[in-house]
């Protein structure tokens, strides 16, 4: 990997960082009907599809702008002139997938590590809390001391 390409990455993933050191729960926890994730190889790299839709989300949106700019630098240092543009462009875009996806894949330990460390223990805390008042309404007395339910 490159050192424009180690920056990139990096950029990327310090602003999702970042975002997950901020996040609260409960989150968005279904991707149903996201055109954006359903299509992404990034939303189905291995342990992500665990946790709450927008985080996985914005982690898609970002490395999906690392794409276009990975592919707008092929397009650059091109130096071919094909017949068709189009699908030309087309190879150079999957090409831009595939590094941004092999670079992401060398920082998935890390990654799932800020997981466990930011993301875990909020979603611990919202759902004890939820348990907890689940709990006392289910077994709330009205005026006869009976539970109500």
């Amino acid at each position: 990997m490159n050192r424009a390409m180690r920056d990139l990455l990096d950029s990327t993933l310090d602003g999702w960082y970042t975002y997950l050191a901020s996040w609260e729960a409960p989150g968005e926890l279904g991707a149903s009907g996201c055109e954006l994730c359903s299509e992404s190889l990034f939303s189905r790299l291995d342990g992500l599809g665990d946790w709450p839709h927008d985080i996985v989300h914005r982690l898609v949106r970002d490395l999906t702008t690392a794409v276009r700019h990975v592919h707008h630098s092929l397009q650059e240092i091109d130096e071919g002139e094909p017949d068709d543009r189009l699908a030309h462009s087309a190879v150079l875009a999957r090409h831009a997938e595939f590094l941004v996806l092999s670079a992401i894949e060398t920082r998935r330990d890390e990654m799932i590590d800020v997981l466990e460390q930011c993301i875990e223990p909020a979603l611990d805390s919202y759902l004890r809390a939820e348990c907890e008042r689940g709990l006392l309404e289910i077994f709330a007395a009205d005026d006869r001391d009976h539970p109500v339910y």
